[in-house]
């Protein structure tokens, strides 16, 4: 999908037919964006896509507790930190952050 945002910024018209060249160059650089960042990552898989799999982040909400346990299982016990830092209230610490 392909959208000029400055005429049309509800994204009520696809321009990608009109415009395929530009649609293909953009695929062409999100790739090599995303091979860049898997070259330069410490992990052989990407994460947004585990996270998709298990459901999305939001799948969580509310039960971060268990989840930081499910993460400490499946190795990534390393993300923990940044949750409970985002996170306080769900961890029982402060007030959730606005």
């Amino acid at each position: 999908m392909l959208f000029d945002l400055d005429s049309d910024p509800y994204e009520q018209t696809n321009l990608a037919a009109e415009h395929r060249q530009v649609c293909r160059d953009a695929v062409y650089y999100l790739n090599e964006w995303h091979d860049h960042m898997m070259e330069t990552m410490p992990f052989d898989t990407d994460l947004l896509w585990t996270v998709m799999k298990e459901g999305g982040p939001y799948h969580a909400k509310g039960f971060l507790p268990k989840y930081a346990q499910w993460l400490e299982q499946t190795g990534r016990g390393h993300a923990i930190t940044e949750l409970k830092r985002r996170h306080p209230a769900e961890f029982g610490h402060g007030r959730p952050k606005g």
